[in-house]
């Protein structure tokens, strides 16, 4: 799907990943430079999304951990 991972697990009980998953994941595939849709060099506008797709998932990630947090202390 192009979006770095940011829960790992069981579906109907996930663990939120470290923040830092999700950027060494785009960072790894940055690296690795082919788009696995065509199988040529990633062009700008795909490490644009990338990039883009990345902050939004640390930003989940972080937002999520921040609830929990929150959440646990009400109960």
């Amino acid at each position: 799907m192009g979006v770095p991972p940011n829960e790992i697990g069981d579906p109907k009980n996930p663990r939120t990943v470290d923040h830092r998953a999700a950027l060494l994941a785009a960072w790894l595939f940055k690296l690795h430079g082919i788009s696995p849709d065509t199988g040529k060099p990633l062009t700008n506008e795909e490490v644009g999304r990338l990039n883009q797709r990345t902050m939004r998932a640390a930003e989940y990630i972080i937002l999520q951990d921040e609830y929990a947090r929150e959440t646990s202390r009400v109960k």
